[in-house]
């Protein structure tokens, strides 16, 4: 949470604790310079996080925000492990992972590896078991 707190303090320019929809904008044009945001676009943007519906967006609602990205990227990353889409991943799809980035494992070692989050002990990783794993 402490990362989400130093995130959210750039956001949150006064520090009054919510992102308004100015703060926001003001955001997105320092990120993107160049770029400008009408109104109705950084509304649109805010509504899709501002659970609550009062037009900005809370800590609570911004950790959920950020939770929910990190949940897709390690599903993203799930899903580039399990080359043949079986919902596992399996000793020969973890070593072909590493080696397509660059790092080597002997067998022994990934076995060792998955042994060590496979709760389940069925000698393969489900997404809650890779999850563990990063």
């Amino acid at each position: 949470l402490e990362d989400y707190g130093a995130a959210f303090s750039v956001f949150d320019a006064d520090g009054d604790g919510v992102i308004s929809g100015a703060e926001l904008r003001e955001v997105l044009e320092r990120l993107l310079p160049g770029e400008s945001f009408d109104p109705e676009a950084v509304h649109d943007m805010l509504s899709d996080v501002d659970a609550d519906g009062n037009g900005e967006v809370d800590f609570v609602e911004f950790v959920q925000l950020m939770e929910g990205r990190e949940r897709d990227e390690v599903r993203a990353a799930f899903e580039m492990f399990d080359r043949d889409r079986s919902g596992y991943i399996e000793v020969r799809e973890l070593g072909e992972a590493f080696a397509a980035l660059h790092e080597h494992f002997t067998p022994r070692q990934l076995l060792l590896l998955l042994e060590d989050v496979d709760q389940d002990r069925n000698g393969k990783l489900d997404l809650a078991e890779f999850t563990a794993l990063l």
